[in-house]
C-alpha cells in the first residue's frame, strides 16, 4: 500500500478561546475549514488540553485493560446499548463497504475488507461527558450512568473528566471557528452540541495477542458521530482516508489533537465537509514501538484518546439551507436523497445496528 504525505494543516485554537466578542485570527478559522473539506481532519492545538492530562488518561487506561478480562466483564452494560461501561471485544463489526471499496485504487484499499473481517478485538469504555437531557426520544443513547471500575475508584472519574470535558470545549471551539470562517452566526453549529451524548470512548488493545503484522484493530469505517477527537496514542496504526480517497499514516504530534469529520457534520453541511474513513492497524511502526515498550517494561496495551462529538439525539438532521444555496434541481434531488431528514438518534441507532451494538 502506498501513501502520500500527509500534507493534513496544523491550526492554533489559542486566538478563539476565551475570546467571544474579541477579534479573533479569522485565518485560522478558514485554514480549519480548508483542511475539514479537503482532507476531512485537521491537527489543532487547545491551551486548555495538558499533555499531562493525556498521560494521566494513558497511564490509568493501560493498567484498567491490562488487567484480566474476567476483571472487566462487570463494567458491561449490555443493558444500556455499552452506550456506558465496557463493551466485549469482537462485538463490533465493519459496515459492508465492499461496492465502495472495488471502486478504490488497489494501492489506497484498506487492510481488512469486511468479507474477511470477523469484529474488532478490542473493547471500548464509553463515559459520558457532558450534561444529558431531561426528557428525550432516545433515553439509551443519552443514558447518563456512569460505571466506575471497582480498581479505580479514586481516580477514574477525574481522570476521565479532566481530558473529557476539555475535549468537549475543544469541540465547542472548532464548531465555533467552521461557521465563522462560512460567514454563518457563531452557534449554528455548537448550539446543537448542547445537551448532547458525547462519549469520551477510550479502545483498549492488548498487543501481545492482537500485535502481529497487520493484524485489523479497528476496521475500515466511518464515525457516526459528528467530530471525532483523538489524543495523542503511544502505539502508531491510525490510517485515514479524505476526500481524495489517499490513504495516510496518522502519528498525532506531542501537543496536538486530531478532529476529523463524522456522518453527522457531513449530513448538517449537505455533503461539503465529508466524514472521514478510518481504521487501526498493527503496522511496522506499531511493533517497532512494542520492541521498544518490551525493552522499557511498558505495558503493551494500545489505548487511544478517543472522544466522540455527537449532536443533539432529538435535533432533526438535513442540510443547513446556506449548503444549498445555488445549486440546480438535479444537485438538490441527490443532495436529497443521501441526506433525507432524519432525527439524529434514528441516525445513531441505524448505524449502531449495522455495527453489531443493537
Amino acid at each position: 500500500m502506498r501513501y502520500g504525505a500527509l500534507g493534513i494543516p496544523y491550526v492554533h485554537l489559542s486566538t478563539f478561546v476565551g475570546r467571544k466578542g474579541l477579534k479573533h485570527d479569522m485565518s485560522q478559522a478558514r485554514r480549519l475549514f480548508k483542511s475539514l473539506k479537503q482532507h476531512s481532519a485537521v491537527f489543532v492545538r487547545d491551551p486548555r488540553i495538558l499533555p499531562s492530562d493525556n498521560e494521566r488518561y494513558l497511564n490509568m487506561l493501560e493498567d484498567y485493560f491490562g488487567n484480566p478480562y474476567k476483571d472487566r466483564v462487570h463494567d458491561q452494560r449490555p443493558d444500556l446499548g455499552y452506550h456506558v461501561g465496557v463493551s466485549p471485544p469482537y462485538i463490533e463489526r465493519p459496515p459492508d463497504y465492499r461496492g465502495f471499496i472495488a471502486r478504490m485504487p488497489p494501492e489506497y484499499r484498506p487492510y481488512v475488507t469486511p468479507c474477511n473481517c470477523k469484529g474488532d478485538p478490542g473493547e471500548r469504555f464509553s463515559w459520558p461527558i457532558g450534561e444529558r437531557p431531561a426528557s428525550t426520544a432516545f433515553p439509551v443513547q443519552n443514558a447518563a450512568d456512569r460505571v466506575i471500575p471497582s480498581g479505580f475508584k479514586n481516580e477514574w472519574a477525574s481522570t476521565m473528566d479532566a481530558l473529557g470535558e476539555k475535549m468537549l470545549e475543544t469541540a465547542r471551539t472548532v464548531c465555533e471557528m467552521l461557521a465563522l470562517a462560512q460567514g454563518l452566526k457563531r452557534d449554528t453549529f455548537s448550539r446543537l452540541l448542547k445537551k448532547a451524548p458525547h462519549l469520551l470512548v477510550p479502545s483498549g488493545v492488548n498487543l501481545r495477542e492482537h500485535g502481529k503484522k497487520d493484524t485489523i484493530i479497528n476496521a475500515f469505517n466511518t464515525d457516526l458521530n459528528a467530530l471525532t477527537i483523538h489524543g495523542k496514542s503511544r502505539f502508531p496504526g491510525l490510517i485515514i482516508w479524505g476526500p481524495d480517497g489517499q490513504p495516510k499514516k496518522v502519528c498525532v504530534p506531542d501537543g496536538w489533537l486530531l478532529v476529523q469529520v463524522g456522518q453527522q457534520l457531513e449530513w448538517l453541511t449537505g455533503g461539503k465537509l465529508l466524514a472521514s474513513f478510518s481504521e487501526v492497524v498493527s503496522l511496522p511502526e506499531t511493533i517497532k514501538a512494542m520492541e521498544y515498550s518490551e525493552q522499557e517494561g511498558w505495558p503493551l496495551v494500545s489505548v487511544s484518546s478517543t472522544f466522540f462529538v455527537h449532536f443533539r439525539s432529538d435535533h432533526m438532521l438535513r442540510p443547513l439551507p446556506m449548503f444549498l444555496e445555488g445549486l440546480n434541481e438535479d444537485h438538490l434531488a441527490a443532495i436529497d436523497s443521501l441526506y433525507p431528514p432524519i432525527l439524529v438518534g434514528d441516525q445513531v441507532r441505524h448505524e449502531l445496528k449495522v455495527r453489531g451494538f443493537a
